[in-house]
């Protein structure tokens, strides 16, 4: 489309330009053409990351999805199945017999259908003394964190006492308590 006003005949001019005075069409097409410029610019970018994007595609279908354990890390194995069943044995213990001293703990603790399994927690987790002697092995336990919960842990500990059960293998009877608080001066 020609323009047939303003001397930019023999020209070829956008559409919004047209009716246009000399000067200013002059100005709009050398904005024009440098924004041609960048237009081309921006395309050779986009072409360049099109690129890169297909080789590094080509890259990553060229890796496995799973690899054996070994080549990856040469000093690492996996655990054979018997270990591996052991390991399940232990952490099943483990877990029923926390689940059987937080059912146990009802009785002596208020809060026991909420916070049950953490006091049982600490009170595993925590130091304590295992004493031999006159016929029985005296677990003495430290007090926990909080007065109610060592309240609970010794009304516990009554209770497994009760049970008078022997330590295996030996004829030394478990006996459990909670060491007192050192009274405040």
């Amino acid at each position: 489309m020609k323009s047939s006003e303003g001397g930019s005949a023999g020209r070829c001019v956008p559409l919004a330009l047209t009716g246009c005075l000399p000067d200013q069409a002059a100005h709009d097409l050398a904005a024009e053409q440098r924004l041609g410029r960048v237009c081309l610019d921006e395309r050779a970018r986009v072409e360049a990351a099109r690129r890169d994007l297909d080789d590094a595609e080509q890259a990553a279908a060229a890796i496995p999805a799973r690899i054996p354990l070994g080549t990856l890390t040469p000093d690492m194995a996996r655990l054979d199945a018997e270990t591996k069943q052991i390991t399940h044995a232990i952490r099943m213990a483990a877990y029923n017999a926390e689940t059987i001293l937080a059912r146990a703990l009802h009785g002596h603790y208020a809060r026991a259908s909420d916070e049950a399994h953490a006091l049982i927690r600490e009170a595993l987790t925590g130091s304590g003394d295992i004493c031999p002697g006159n016929g029985e092995l005296l677990i003495r336990l430290d007090p926990l964190t909080a007065p109610r919960r060592t309240q609970a842990l010794a009304g516990l500990c009554d209770q497994l006492t009760a049970a008078r059960a022997c330590y295996p293998g030996t004829d030394l009877v478990l006996r459990y308590e909670v060491r007192s608080r050192p009274s405040p001066a």
